[in-house]
């Protein structure tokens, strides 16, 4: 691991950054985050307000920063750094992704207490999955564990991007 995680956007260092035109990072910023803490699990050693200026440089905040982040800009963001990165939807293909690597950023949505969406860093350590930046739970025994416990809050996984 390369640099420090940050593991609660909304009492973090950064809360108060700004993220987009009106979003800040407390609300609104999982995105910058899942990509700054992918980075630091992987190695990869970059300053949290680099991240978060170079991707919104790149647009990368939706509709001004009031609905987070496009993860189309952090894939392409993510490129930089890794020689292959996927935007996966399929479970099964999520899951393989995750064996293989190790690490991914799944994004999923709620719908209480209200509808919204969220991503986080999953990341292989001590053979548990370390959900990194996540309300729902800290630790899973795998990544199906984790899918499991999303599940029963009321989650659900629209997709994960891979990066390799």
């Amino acid at each position: 691991m390369s640099g420090k995680l940050i593991k609660n956007q909304k009492s973090c260092e950064y809360a108060s950054k700004q993220w987009g035109k009106y979003g800040t990072t407390a609300l609104n910023g999982c995105g910058w985050i899942a990509v700054y803490n992918l980075l630091s699990v992987s190695g990869i050693d970059a300053a949290p307000d680099d991240v978060r200026m170079d991707l919104q440089a790149l647009h990368a905040p939706l509709f001004s920063g009031k609905l987070g982040t496009n993860p189309f800009k952090l894939i392409r963001y993510l490129r930089v750094y890794f020689e292959k990165v996927n935007l996966i939807f399929r479970k099964k293909t999520i899951r393989e992704a995750y064996t293989s690597c190790g690490r991914l950023i799944v994004g999923y949505m709620y719908l209480k207490p209200k509808f919204g969406a969220h991503y986080v860093c999953v990341s292989r350590y001590e053979n548990k999955a370390d959900i990194i930046n996540d309300t729902v739970t800290k630790r899973a025994s795998g990544i199906e564990e984790y899918f499991e416990q999303l599940k029963k809050q009321g989650c659900r996984v629209m997709f994960a991007i891979s990066a390799s």
